[in-house]
């Protein structure tokens, strides 16, 4: 069952002052204490039922945009995944093959196929015209939490509750190469634009770059304090967007680490972030609601309030924005064009804790 109505996401912003300290340094933070315009953004609310009297609604946690193409894919606990028509909501597929959480998903770059992970340690591939299941590409000896296809070859690349980091040819079904990592726990992984990268992060707040061809870590980074849930290049690759559970967006400048920045404006751990361009960014956590960004000027431009529990994922399509969480709904919401320019209060902005100002002495 599916059911969808519109309305208005409506809210306000309220940051207080505060001073304090980020991996050991010294921290100083610019901050405004007033209230910040509404974001006035319309939202469809999809929202999904019971599949049968046993059970209850699923707690979506995964969600991805089909390319060039009309469809979303959307998973969570109850093992399921569900392509539905982005512009009216109708379930096109229920996808059933996973025996544990599903907890990502990603298109093929043609959109023709559609790759989904989860607990059970698989990565399953599916038809999406039949819905039909073409296949297990891969299956790890941990739960999968986080998967990244590459845009312009046949790589996949999954983490989870592992060191380890693996490559696979999903077209192919085929192992390509694994590395590991210093830490156990891996949540996040994402690829750069030209696919000579790839980052992971997860428990101890590290990121980490690796190179494909070598099977080496070519650099790490200390961005947060605490778990990384979700990080995503730019679309130009030179910086990085993450999130975690300090509370922090941090924006990692590739080539330039003094260029680098953390940001705070609200007191949630983040789940979720998604570039928007130019700049712009949304984030999203456990406190139900999204935030967005401008990034280059380092302000919070408002919220959006809607969401009943933890958002979980985003996905932005370059005119609609759309989001899971746990109250069990998808919402798309339709940005306003002139949102960038409304008045922007209630920010922090903070140095990269790895900047030679911060550290201990």
């Amino acid at each position: 069952m599916i059911k969808m109505n519109r309305r208005m996401a409506l809210g306000s912003l309220f940051v207080s002052t505060i001073a304090g300290s980020f991996c050991g340094g010294a921290q100083s933070w610019v901050s405004v204490g007033e209230e910040a315009d509404t974001l006035n953004w319309a939202n469809d609310v999809l929202r999904f039922g019971k599949t049968s009297r046993f059970e209850t609604a699923p707690v979506l946690t995964g969600l991805t945009l089909q390319p060039r193409g009309s469809h979303m894919a959307i998973a969570g606990d109850d093992n399921r995944v569900r392509i539905c028509n982005r512009e009216t909501g109708e379930l096109v597929h229920l996808l059933i093959g996973h025996s544990e959480w599903v907890r990502d998903l990603a298109f093929s770059p043609d959109g023709e196929f559609l790759l989904s992970a989860g607990y059970d340690g698989r990565l399953l591939k599916w038809e999406v015209e039949t819905g039909e299941l073409a296949g297990e590409v891969y299956r790890a000896s941990f739960p999968i939490a986080a998967m990244v296809l590459g845009q312009t070859t046949t790589i996949a690349c999954v983490v989870g509750f592992s060191q380890n980091v693996c490559w696979l040819n999903w077209a192919e079904s085929r192992f390509v190469g694994k590395t590991n990592v210093d830490c156990q726990d891996l949540r996040a992984v994402a690829v750069s634009p030209n696919e000579k990268t790839w980052i992971t992060g997860g428990r101890n707040g590290v990121v980490y770059g690796l190179d494909l061809k070598t099977g080496r870590t070519i650099w790490e980074k200390t961005v947060h304090r605490r778990r990384i849930r979700d990080l995503k290049f730019s679309s130009d690759g030179q910086r990085i967007y993450s999130c975690g559970e300090d509370a922090r967006i941090h924006v990692t400048h590739v080539r330039d680490a003094e260029k680098s920045f953390s940001l705070q404006g609200q007191h949630n751990k983040g789940q979720a972030i998604e570039p928007l361009g130019n700049g712009l960014i949304a984030s999203a956590g456990t406190n139900n609601e999204i935030a967005i960004w401008d990034t280059q000027r380092r302000r919070l431009l408002g919220k959006l309030v809607g969401h009943d529990g933890s958002v979980t994922s985003l996905a932005f399509d370059g005119d609609r924005l759309y989001s899971t969480g746990y109250d069990t709904t998808v919402r798309i919401w339709k940005a306003n064009p002139r949102f960038a320019e409304q008045p922007q209060t209630g920010i922090r902005v903070g140095r990269d804790p790895n900047s030679s100002q911060n550290s201990n002495k």
